[in-house]
């Protein structure tokens, strides 16, 4: 960072606060979706080089009467957890 000789300027991140909660979940919830489906594509491009892998788990969900949400979890859902929050950071 640039600035007045002297003075050490640090890089501001984002914080986790009520006013940020929204935005942190909406990326947090993209991040592990695209991990998710990014995980797919490469098991189904392994599955047509030959290379049968499928590390699944679920489905993994909550159902309350009203409403009923449920995935597929799988080791990219996790993984896409490091660049959401990095995004969110950086914000």
């Amino acid at each position: 960072m640039t600035g007045p000789p002297g003075r050490v300027q640090y890089a501001v991140t984002m914080k986790l606060n009520a006013r940020t909660r929204g935005l942190f979940l909406t990326i947090l919830g993209l991040s592990l979706i695209i991990g998710t489906f990014a995980w797919v594509l490469l098991e189904r491009i392994l599955g047509f080089a030959g290379i049968p892998l499928n590390l699944e788990v679920g489905p993994v969900g909550f159902d309350i009467g009203i409403i009923a949400f449920s995935m597929q979890v799988n080791p990219g859902t996790f993984l896409g957890i490091a660049p959401g929050l990095l995004i969110f950071k950086g914000l």
